[in-house]
């Protein structure tokens, strides 16, 4: 089955094509990125998926899987939040991390909270599909670990004590925000084995 992954980043494409080869699909799905033209301009990360998905639809005629993720910090009332990719203005992760860690108040526990949440979409011109996976972590002070991408290096996933960028892809693929809601997107759409436990 051939699905359109409606993103221009090479590593949500590299995520997601890990993601799917470790769940329990009823059939093998064939990835095809698809760089949308739209801007991330709506108000919420489920619109801003939505409009991914459905441009993916329009320009391809297959069945499109899009999304939208980022990085909610309590502390500063959900931000950077939809403006992550973007928040410090020069869309590189390195700026964006500087730029978070010197508007966090404190060092205690409680003003780091933070978490990722990303919403999956899922459009083939008779559905419209979605999904909300989130996980939960603290931000550390300065950067650790050489894995991941985006803020993946200060966030502390606090069962493992590390952060996601000091563990493997496979590894955070079985926790990450990502995992989850495309998990449970394909839950709805039927596409998962059912009663096989999952890595």
């Amino acid at each position: 089955m051939r699905l359109v992954l409606a993103t221009g980043n090479p590593h949500k494409v590299q995520e997601i094509e890990a993601i799917l080869s470790i769940l329990p699909l009823r059939e093998p799905v064939e990835i095809l990125p698809v760089r949308p033209e739209g801007e991330e301009s709506h108000p919420t990360f489920l619109e801003n998926a939505l409009e991914k998905a459905r441009e993916g639809f329009r320009k391809t005629g297959f069945p499109t899987l899009a999304e939208d993720t980022g990085l909610v910090v309590d502390i500063l009332d959900g931000a950077p939040g939809l403006f992550s990719a973007r928040f410090s203005g020069t869309g590189r992760s390195e700026s964006n991390i500087q730029k978070l860690l010197s508007l966090l108040p404190g060092t205690s526990w409680d003003l780091r909270r933070a978490h990722f949440v990303c919403y999956a979409v899922y459009v083939d011109g008779e559905r419209e599909l979605w999904a909300r996976g989130v996980v939960h972590g603290y931000l550390l002070s300065e950067p650790r670990g050489t894995q991941g991408f985006g803020y993946d290096p200060i966030f502390l996933y606090a069962p493992l004590g590390r952060t996601f960028a000091e563990i493997p892809l496979a590894w955070k693929n079985r926790w990450s925000h990502r995992r989850r809601a495309i998990e449970h997107l394909f839950q709805q759409l039927g596409w998962l084995h059912e009663g096989r436990d999952l890595p």
